[in-house]
């Protein structure tokens, strides 16, 4: 019969204070506030246009700047889109209304300004004469975001995020290279607050593949409940106590392989499977968290 195993589970890195309780993987509600378009004007400098000339001079491009104020909206939806796909935040458009949080609930509310929504354009001109020259587009998107607590009105985190042309390939279209933007935007948000709010799970059984000196496969107490999918990844740590603090040392990755219920996953070792077998034999503590 295989062993189980009990795995304490802790904070693994620096969260907001609101987000450290004693009951794992709270799911916080999260509304929708203002989110402004509130465009940045940058100042055209000497340095700058001579930049750009001699930049143009040497590469015989010449880009062009459009702001995109029609894209706002799609901005904002994005936005919200990305906050929706975080594991631990259930995401209500708009604002909270009696009824919604309970009391003593923690629950939270973003707003923020969209500074930038613009393109960049060239023109390409084929090598060959008999073909027409084209324009190529990229798109630059950023806003600055608050998480803000709903019964304090305090700021909890503040991000500037990021979807920047050169994170961007040319596009043949305006809206090809927006929604290019747009898509990395919503995954930038999401990928930073499940850091942020990490998943927390529990090693419950040994896999079928463990080998004399090799952990391979273990399984873990979460799956479908909290949106767990294939190829997501953990970390294992082991947990030291010195006086009143924790210290915590990574010595292996979980990579989700096979979603068995709601709350049942079985993990391959992707990394670390000697030292994961050593600690579980040593009933050594261990922490493992969503990365």
């Amino acid at each position: 019969m295989k062993k189980l195993l009990t795995i304490l589970i802790a904070a693994l890195m620096v969260i907001p204070a609101s987000a450290q309780q004693t009951e794992r993987n709270i799911i916080y509600k999260v509304s929708v506030g203002n989110i402004n378009y509130t465009p940045k004007k940058e100042k055209e400098t000497v340095g700058k246009v001579l930049g750009s000339l001699g930049m143009a001079a040497l590469t015989k491009e010449v880009t062009v700047k459009t702001e995109q104020p029609n894209y706002v909206d799609d901005a904002r939806a994005a936005i919200v889109k990305g906050f929706g796909n975080v594991n631990r935040f259930k995401v209500i458009d708009g604002a909270f209304v009696e009824g919604d949080i309970a009391e003593g609930e923690t629950a939270y509310y973003i707003d923020g300004n969209i500074t930038n929504v613009f393109t960049e354009s060239k023109t390409e001109i084929p090598t060959d004469p008999k073909q027409k020259s084209y324009e190529m587009f990229k798109a630059h998107i950023s806003a600055t975001i608050n998480l803000k607590d709903a019964a304090t009105d305090a700021i909890v985190i503040s991000y500037t995020f990021t979807a920047k042309d050169y994170d961007c390939s040319w596009i043949n279209s305006t809206e090809g290279a927006i929604n290019n933007a747009l898509e990395k935007l919503s995954k930038y948000i999401t990928k930073k607050l499940n850091v942020q709010y990490p998943l927390f799970a529990n090693i419950i059984e040994r896999g079928d593949n463990t080998t004399s000196n090799k952990e391979k496969e273990v399984y873990i107490d979460l799956g479908t409940d909290l949106g767990l999918y294939k190829g997501m990844t953990f970390g294992v740590y082991t947990v030291k106590t010195i006086g009143s603090k924790k210290a915590y040392k990574e010595i292996g990755r979980l990579k989700v392989h096979e979603i068995m219920g709601e709350d049942v996953t079985l993990c391959k070792v992707s990394k670390g499977g000697k030292d994961i077998k050593n600690a579980i034999d040593s009933g050594v503590e261990l922490a493992v968290k969503s990365l």
